[in-house]
């Protein structure tokens, strides 16, 4: 009896992830330029640790001129005394 859990996807495939220099040099451009796409939320990357990490269909979706799906998370604010 050969049973797997119901959250494991078999046959899905797994997207490529790019390093900011490996997305670089895909896009022909600069580190400081992807920097300032991610930055200024024209480029959507994720952050791990210190460093960002961009899928392919982002680098796609920018190639192609569709903006970033997510927003930037807002951090809460904290109450000012009364």
């Amino acid at each position: 009896m050969n049973k797997t859990p119901a959250n494991t996807s078999i046959n899905m495939p797994i997207e490529p992830v790019y390093t900011v220099k490996e997305c670089a040099d895909k896009l022909k451009v600069t580190e400081r330029t992807i920097l300032e796409l991610i930055r200024k939320q024209k480029l959507r990357a994720v952050k791990v640790g210190r460093e960002y990490r961009i899928t392919e269909s982002a680098i796609n979706g920018f190639i192609e001129g569709k903006p970033p799906t997510d927003k930037k998370p807002t951090r809460a604010r904290k109450k000012q005394p009364s």
